[in-house]
């Protein structure tokens, strides 16, 4: 079948210890991708959790994609097989028979080298883990003089710097190589300029209208009361129809709609200040009564959940790692007695 023809979807694998910075980088690619126009689907597989004890529960893969990305740590524990890797193992081979275009990044080069997807096949990884993975897989023909290495339908990307080269060439594979030049440009003027995150921008408030600046005063003094219509007219003394009136001649939007904008200008505010906070902890000192409450709004004013910019933010924090790809532990070679091979799931 051809892969260019089928209904675009990808998915992002996250196994335990992967980091963050290319998760993101391949997700904002692939986003914007999408406003680029290429018609995508993208979904998450997040199994970075801990290791549990008994039987691993089934994991609930999403269908056969088109693509697949797969980020893992660089150097994670090979004592033992984690069931839900296993799981993970079983999924990436049945993407693979199905002819999915499959891609390793970083860590998870490792991973399909350890599961035999990379035997008897050309990979790339860094030049600080050649000599380790060529000694720990001989089997799998290792270069480290290319940023995305393709060997059939399995892509591999040498690390963090190039997560983006990987979703950009999996775009390429897919027939989409006039959207590639237009995301290209996009990523690189999103990382020459800071963090463009959505702007819940108010329409300013006219001088001439005192109790227009008081209820923005109160807003902006009081954002997590539950504010009403009709609690803001009591609050500044006009009736509801007279404060409604007010807003639509001097700003041209409802009482509601500005309220709203408020609350998403100081959401979008406390997720740029603090990625870590809970989007339930958002939506509190946001004053939307709910979590669902807030991505309702979020989806409606901007056009994509409130995660994808929680996950921009935290993109934002950590864009200064960007300039090193060294991971603390990423130039220590693993001993011969932690290695674990696999023989291929894969049949050709």
């Amino acid at each position: 079948m051809d892969i260019g023809r089928r209904q675009a979807t990808a998915v992002v694998v996250t196994l335990p210890g992967h980091r963050l910075l290319e998760k993101v980088t391949i997700l904002e690619a692939l986003g914007e991708a999408i406003r680029a126009g290429v018609e995508l689907h993208v979904q998450c597989l997040d199994m970075d959790d801990s290791p549990m004890a008994g039987p691993a529960p089934a994991l609930r893969t999403p269908g056969i994609p088109t693509a697949l990305f797969v980020c893992a740590g660089e150097l994670w524990s090979l004592d033992a097989i984690d069931p839900l890797e296993v799981q993970a193992a079983r999924y990436v081979n049945e993407a693979l028979l199905a002819g999915s275009l499959v891609c390793g990044v970083g860590g998870g080069v490792r991973f399909l080298a350890t599961h035999g997807f990379l035997n008897g096949r050309k990979a790339t990884v860094s030049q600080s883990l050649l000599a380790a993975l060529r000694c720990q897989f001989p089997m799998t023909d290792w270069i480290a003089s290319e940023a995305v290495l393709r060997d059939g339908n399995l892509l591999t990307c040498a690390g963090m710097l190039t997560a983006a080269d990987a979703a950009l060439s999996v775009l390429d594979a897919l027939g989409h190589r006039s959207a590639v030049s237009r995301v290209t440009k996009n990523l690189l003027r999103l990382a020459e300029e800071p963090l463009n995150e959505p702007r819940a921008r108010t329409p300013p408030i006219p001088a001439a209208h005192p109790a227009l600046q008081r209820v923005d005063d109160l807003l902006s003094r009081n954002p997590t009361f539950p504010w009403t219509t009709c609690t803001l007219a009591n609050s500044v003394y006009v009736s509801e129809r007279h404060l409604q009136r007010l807003f639509r001649e001097a700003l041209g939007c409802g009482v509601f709609d500005y309220l709203q904008r408020k609350r998403l200008a100081r959401a979008v505010d406390v997720l740029q200040n603090h990625p870590v906070m809970s989007l339930q902890r958002v939506a509190e000192l946001s004053g939307f009564s709910s979590t669902q409450h807030l991505r309702r709004a979020w989806r409606k004013h901007f056009g994509a959940n409130p995660s994808v910019s929680k996950e921009n933010a935290l993109h934002g924090a950590f864009r200064r790692l960007a300039s090193s790809d060294r991971p603390a532990r990423s130039a220590r070679t693993p001993s011969s007695s932690a290695t674990r091979r696999q023989p291929a799931l894969a049949t050709s």
